[in-house]
Protein backbone atom coordinates (compact mmCIF):
# COMPACT_ATOMS: atom_id res chain seq x y z
CA UNK A 1 0.00 0.00 0.00
CA UNK A 2 1.13 3.60 -0.96
CA UNK A 3 1.70 5.87 1.83
CA UNK A 4 -0.82 8.37 0.72
CA UNK A 5 -3.36 5.69 0.76
CA UNK A 6 -2.49 4.62 4.34
CA UNK A 7 -2.88 8.10 5.55
CA UNK A 8 -6.31 8.77 3.77
CA UNK A 9 -7.20 5.46 5.48
CA UNK A 10 -5.69 6.87 8.91
CA UNK A 11 -7.07 10.55 8.16
CA UNK A 12 -11.10 9.46 7.76
CA UNK A 13 -10.68 6.94 11.25
CA UNK A 14 -9.45 9.55 13.31
CA UNK A 15 -12.31 12.13 11.56
CA UNK A 16 -14.69 9.47 12.62
CA UNK A 17 -13.25 8.53 15.90
CA UNK A 18 -11.92 11.73 17.22
CA UNK A 19 -9.10 10.11 18.35
CA UNK A 20 -6.94 6.83 17.96
CA UNK A 21 -3.86 4.42 18.43
CA UNK A 22 -1.51 4.01 15.69
CA UNK A 23 -0.35 0.70 16.51
CA UNK A 24 -4.08 -0.32 17.40
CA UNK A 25 -5.09 0.75 14.27
CA UNK A 26 -2.35 -0.74 11.89
CA UNK A 27 -2.60 -3.93 13.45
CA UNK A 28 -6.03 -4.15 13.03
CA UNK A 29 -5.86 -2.91 9.72
CA UNK A 30 -3.02 -4.60 8.61
CA UNK A 31 -1.05 -7.60 8.72
CA UNK A 32 2.36 -6.87 10.90
CA UNK A 33 5.00 -7.93 8.55
CA UNK A 34 3.66 -5.23 6.08
CA UNK A 35 5.00 -2.04 5.21
CA UNK A 36 2.67 0.00 6.43
CA UNK A 37 2.94 -1.31 10.44
CA UNK A 38 6.69 -0.74 10.06
CA UNK A 39 6.07 2.94 8.52
CA UNK A 40 3.08 4.37 11.00
CA UNK A 41 4.65 6.23 13.18
CA UNK A 42 7.01 7.96 10.31
CA UNK A 43 3.81 8.51 8.03
CA UNK A 44 1.97 10.14 11.14
CA UNK A 45 4.63 11.81 11.73
CA UNK A 46 4.44 13.69 8.30
CA UNK A 47 0.83 14.41 8.98
CA UNK A 48 1.95 16.15 12.02
CA UNK A 49 4.12 17.79 10.34
CA UNK A 50 2.02 19.20 7.51
CA UNK A 51 -0.36 20.04 10.27
CA UNK A 52 -2.99 18.00 9.66
CA UNK A 53 -2.87 16.35 13.16
CA UNK A 54 -1.50 16.42 16.24
CA UNK A 55 -0.50 13.50 18.60
CA UNK A 56 -1.65 13.46 22.11
CA UNK A 57 0.61 11.94 24.20
CA UNK A 58 4.19 11.51 24.93
CA UNK A 59 4.88 8.34 23.25
CA UNK A 60 3.59 9.42 20.17
CA UNK A 61 0.98 6.90 19.80
CA UNK A 62 -2.19 8.41 19.72
CA UNK A 63 -3.46 10.81 17.20
CA UNK A 64 -6.35 13.54 16.36
CA UNK A 65 -7.01 15.75 14.02
CA UNK A 66 -6.62 19.32 14.04
CA UNK A 67 -8.95 21.68 12.41
CA UNK A 68 -6.87 22.44 9.67
CA UNK A 69 -7.20 18.57 8.96
CA UNK A 70 -10.24 18.16 9.42
CA UNK A 71 -11.00 20.77 6.67
CA UNK A 72 -9.15 19.02 4.28
CA UNK A 73 -10.92 15.76 5.36
CA UNK A 74 -14.05 17.73 4.77
CA UNK A 75 -12.56 19.12 1.58
CA UNK A 76 -11.84 15.49 0.01
CA UNK A 77 -9.27 14.25 1.93
CA UNK A 78 -5.21 14.00 1.82
CA UNK A 79 -4.75 13.46 -2.12
CA UNK A 80 -7.18 16.57 -2.15
CA UNK A 81 -4.69 17.50 0.12
CA UNK A 82 -1.76 16.64 -1.71
CA UNK A 83 -3.29 18.09 -5.30
CA UNK A 84 -4.14 21.70 -3.80
CA UNK A 85 -0.62 22.36 -1.75
CA UNK A 86 1.40 21.19 -5.17
CA UNK A 87 -0.72 23.49 -6.34
CA UNK A 88 0.01 26.67 -4.29
CA UNK A 89 3.35 25.98 -4.70
CA UNK A 90 3.65 26.08 -8.25
CA UNK A 91 1.93 29.16 -8.44
CA UNK A 92 4.30 30.86 -6.10
CA UNK A 93 7.36 29.88 -8.08
CA UNK A 94 5.63 31.22 -10.79
CA UNK A 95 5.17 34.84 -8.72
CA UNK A 96 8.64 33.98 -8.03
CA UNK A 97 10.20 34.16 -11.32
CA UNK A 98 7.69 36.78 -12.75
CA UNK A 99 9.45 39.20 -9.80
CA UNK A 100 13.05 37.96 -10.51
CA UNK A 101 12.69 38.88 -14.59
Amino acid sequence: MLKEEYLQQLLAVVYKNKTINLFDFTAETFSPEGEEFLQCIEWANDLVQEKLAVFTDKEKTTIQLTNYGRYWILKGGYDVYLRDSFRKREIRKLKEVKYVC
